[in-house]
């Protein structure tokens, strides 16, 4: 979540991801759409025949409305929790 706009001519938006383990310091990283394409092409081949969850829809053209930038960041949580809560996913070594 926290999508955050960057860019001039080249626009982009990035996204937080907070890790939080109980007990243990909460840890965030930023990252790019094209980073969650990556890590699902990484699953796919990691664990072939195991169904991934799909990703948000890429727009054609680059919107970056806040109502298309909302929505990108909840389909991305879902994504990642799909993952996170797969018992095999979960085991990956891109997490």
């Amino acid at each position: 979540s926290d999508p955050q706009k960057h860019g001039g001519i080249r626009k982009f938006v990035d996204y937080a991801v907070v890790t939080r383990v109980k007990g243990l310091k909460e840890f965030s990283v930023r990252r790019r759409y094209s980073n969650f394409v990556a890590l699902r092409e990484a699953l796919l081949a990691e664990f072939p025949g195991c169904p991934i969850a799909m990703l948000p829809p890429k727009s054609i053209r680059l919107s970056l409305t806040s109502s298309f930038v909302g929505d990108r960041a909840k389909g991305l949580e879902i994504f990642l929790d799909c993952i996170l809560f797969n018992p095999i996913l979960a085991k990956s070594n891109y997490l």
